[in-house]
């Protein structure tokens, strides 16, 4: 392969990149926005905004998903970085 044609396949790789993290931006949007109607919620019933048990569920979900590139573990880690900037986002806005 020619080194044009390898440049050629690194700018369409980055270009679906970019796609993806679109969407990924969007479905994380989309998320806090959830996440954000049952922290109202919870403030109505007096309850917690941080509930350890649903984070364990979660985490237990995602240690079931087979995924072709990515590991338990990193996904574990990435997942866990989104709940705690969620929560201290929440937190810095209260």
């Amino acid at each position: 392969m020619h080194n044009k044609t390898k440049q050629n396949k690194i700018k369409t790789y980055r270009k679906k990149i970019d796609i993806v993290d679109k969407k990924i931006i969007k479905l994380l949007d989309k998320r806090y926005a959830y996440a954000s109607q049952i922290w109202l919620l919870k403030d109505t019933l007096g309850l917690e905004i941080h509930d350890l048990s649903r984070e364990q569920i979660i985490f237990e979900r995602i240690k079931k998903y087979k995924l072709d590139s990515i590991n338990n573990t990193m996904l574990l880690q990435i997942y866990q970085e989104i709940l705690t900037q969620f929560v201290s986002s929440r937190n810095k806005s209260k």
